[in-house]
């Protein structure tokens, strides 16, 4: 069975982003980025770094919650599903 990761690792992943670049984009550390897509701990942003999080991810703020934390397996298929239909669409 693959191993899951979190909505916001795959978000990254999409991206071509490093944990590394990932967290100097938004002002946080490499450490914290891990730990947010471990589920360790919960992300605490300001509403500026929230808003540059959405912005490097291409995703809307009303979409971000449901992108910070791990997910049931089926929610990681419904996520492949709309990152698929966006590198078709050119949305990359």
């Amino acid at each position: 069975m693959d191993k899951p990761y979190s909505a916001l690792s795959m978000l990254r992943r999409f991206k071509d982003l490093t944990q590394e670049q990932l967290a100097i984009q938004i002002g946080v550390s490499p450490r914290t980025i891990s730990r947010w897509e471990t589920g360790k701990e919960q992300p605490k942003l300001s509403p500026e770094q929230f808003k540059k999080l959405g912005k490097v991810l291409g995703v809307s703020l009303e979409e971000m919650p449901e992108h910070f934390y791990p997910q049931p397996h089926e929610t990681h298929q419904e996520l492949r599903s709309l990152i698929i239909t966006r590198v078709v669409n050119g949305e990359h």
